[in-house]
């Protein structure tokens, strides 16, 4: 179990990585959580950069 310092320091790292560009996936693969608890840590902790939009393909034929 985490002691509660525990967890900030996986906290303050989780938002180091993830400011220097690591995708949330990889943040969370990092330290064993999902990718909605990570995304969860990191709201609190910091601005979440915008997820690229995907483009619609346009019409064949």
């Amino acid at each position: 179990m985490r002691t509660a310092s525990d967890q900030e320091q996986l906290e303050d790292d989780a938002t180091r990585l993830y400011q220097e560009g690591w995708a949330i996936r990889q943040v969370a693969r990092r330290f064993g959580y999902s990718d909605v608890v990570m995304r969860g840590i990191l709201r609190r902790r910091t601005t979440l950069r915008r997820r690229p939009r995907r483009r619609k393909r346009p019409p064949t034929g």
